[in-house]
């Protein structure tokens, strides 16, 4: 059983180094990193939530998403699945 590390983000410098210390976790026990972030919805009864604004907010944050898991892929230098 592979240990499963969850690391939530808001794509801060701090939450970077959380990540950092995660993968650095993983790899001493061979694990693995899950990361986390949640696009918050203002108005969770709304009949369409997927309104203009929040497409492109949710794509905005799955483009910043894969530019983290690409920089901590990087950074891990190994085979820690992120």
């Amino acid at each position: 059983r592979m240990l499963n590390i969850l690391v939530p983000t808001d794509f801060s410098d701090l939450s970077k180094v959380a990540l950092q210390y995660a993968i650095r976790i993983a790899k001493n026990l061979n694990g693995m990193v899950t990361l986390l972030h949640i696009v918050e919805s203002n108005n969770v009864l709304a009949v369409n939530p997927l309104k203009k604004g929040k497409v492109a907010q949710i794509r905005k944050a799955k483009d910043e998403l894969s530019d983290l898991v690409r920089e901590a892929s990087i950074y891990a230098k190994s085979k820690v699945p992120i």
